[in-house]
């Protein structure tokens, strides 16, 4: 009965639908990465650009500036302004996937930009600026401030409190993890820091920024539905707040995962009255991003944040809630088994961009994992002004120890014999590591509910 039962709940018309739609979009992905290996170079012509944001390079500026549809890096020897228009005669210059080690190119391909765009002449500055134009700034003035206000808190106002908790020699590291937990990246840390965090297997905890998309959208939820507003309308402020989510922390797979699983969730439960199980809303929400750019496939933040929401789901707390990203928090005795998890989901991608990762990155997740929500909602309160130092105080205090013990577990000498070491992996042997892994959690999970319905009867 146990098994009728199983088959029943999942092999039926609508899984072998999503199965098939899953295989064709991962066909499209291949096929799309074959085609962007083949472009061939495009003749001069004479365009028009949009400047989306900027910083510095080596001895030049890089922009990043938009072109029709698409999505290009410009570099100039002098600093313009963002929203403002450049146009010239151009050429084209697309990125494509190399065979050997991870490139700046196919980091920037795999995260929706196309190639770099080369001005064969000093391109023309338009001076006005235009509605598009003062949106854009908008933009960057608030994520500007954000940035600012977290480095002056760290490094200047309560710099004395960090250091006192053992992380006072580098600051800017911890800024870059109050950063990086409210916008995303992991860019502005230092290099030992970054290269202890791929080592303890945590690699997944800052790629994932979609926790702080589930946390402002939850509040943004419960605050217009106290304001009184009927359940259709509260939809267009979830959809405003994405937007200006994905605005600020730029169009990063962990936030447009998190914003479009969050969007399609509440739009069925508004509209048609159902709730979708939070696997369902994880994997619709990847195929949308695949068919609007099939190469985040090979996007390393997208890769670890659905697996390890994937590991969230199988571990047991999924059900039929949007706000299954957090609901896991609920059962501490279970924390240890959604730490481990979360280490053999993405253990394959770590290895595969790091070499190595030590065993002992279960106990760090473990060890790590509570703290992380607690942070992010202190930094994120943090922003607002006057008040805001009094929870940035216990944010940073955190964020230094945590950082500490990163430093002192990555620095026993006695690592190098619990570190895991691996090459490139082939496609297929992801394709065999994780069909192992989830056929082995269906069994078990299975078997669970055999004994239970024996035990039942």
């Amino acid at each position: 009965m146990a098994k009728v039962r199983f088959y029943k709940k999942h092999f039926h018309g609508a899984n072998i639908f999503l199965v098939t739609l899953v295989f064709v979009t991962l066909f499209n992905s291949f096929l799309s990465y074959r085609i962007v290996n083949n472009i061939e170079a495009v003749e001069s012509r004479n365009i028009s650009v949009r400047i989306l944001s900027s910083k510095t390079r080596f001895f030049n500026f890089e922009y990043t500036v938009l072109y029709q549809s698409d999505v290009w890096i410009l570099e100039l020897d002098r600093l313009y302004e963002t929203g403002r228009k450049l146009s010239g005669l151009a050429s084209f210059d697309h990125f494509s996937f190399s065979k050997d080690e991870y490139s700046y190119d196919e980091y920037k391909l795999s995260n929706g930009i196309s190639g770099k765009i080369i001005f064969e002449h000093k391109p023309e500055y338009h001076g006005s600026c235009d509605l598009l134009c003062n949106i854009i700034r908008t933009k960057n003035n608030i994520k500007r401030y954000i940035s600012d206000r977290y480095y002056r808190t760290t490094c200047e106002t309560l710099k004395p409190v960090v250091k006192v908790f053992g992380y006072g020699h580098n600051c800017d590291d911890v800024y870059a993890l109050s950063y990086g937990l409210v916008l995303g990246g992991t860019q502005k840390f230092s290099r030992p820091v970054y290269e202890n965090i791929k080592l303890l297997g945590l690699t997944h905890l800052v790629a994932v920024s979609g926790f702080q998309v589930v946390l402002v959208l939850t509040f943004l939820e419960w605050l217009v539905l106290k304001i009184g507003l009927q359940k259709r309308k509260v939809i267009w402020f979830i959809l405003a707040g994405i937007l200006t989510l994905i605005a600020l922390a730029g169009p990063q797979p962990p936030v447009i995962r998190s914003a479009i699983s969050i969007l399609f969730s509440w739009s069925v439960l508004t509209f048609l009255g159902r709730r979708v199980s939070s696997f369902r809303a994880l994997l619709y929400s990847g195929l949308i991003m695949l068919w609007l750019n099939p190469l985040y496939l090979w996007s390393v933040s997208f890769q670890l944040s659905f697996l390890a929401s994937f590991a969230i789901i199988f571990q047991g707390f999924g059900g039929s809630s949007h706000h299954a990203e957090i609901e896991w928090l609920k059962s501490a005795k279970s924390l240890f088994v959604t730490s481990l998890y979360a280490f053999l989901f993405t253990l394959p991608v770590i290895l595969n961009l790091a070499g190595r990762v030590a065993v002992v990155g279960v106990v760090t997740n473990f060890l790590v994992i509570p703290l992380i929500p607690i942070i992010s909602i202190f930094n994120i309160i943090g922003l607002i002004p006057w008040i805001g130092d009094l929870f940035l105080v216990v944010s940073l205090v955190l964020e230094s120890i945590i950082l500490h013990f990163l430093e002192l577990v990555s620095s026993w000498n006695y690592l190098n014999t619990l570190l895991l070491y691996s090459g490139k992996f082939h496609i297929w042997e992801f394709v065999f590591y994780y069909s192992l892994l989830v056929l082995t959690i269906f069994l078990i999970k299975f078997w669970v509910q055999k004994r239970t319905s024996k035990a039942k009867s």
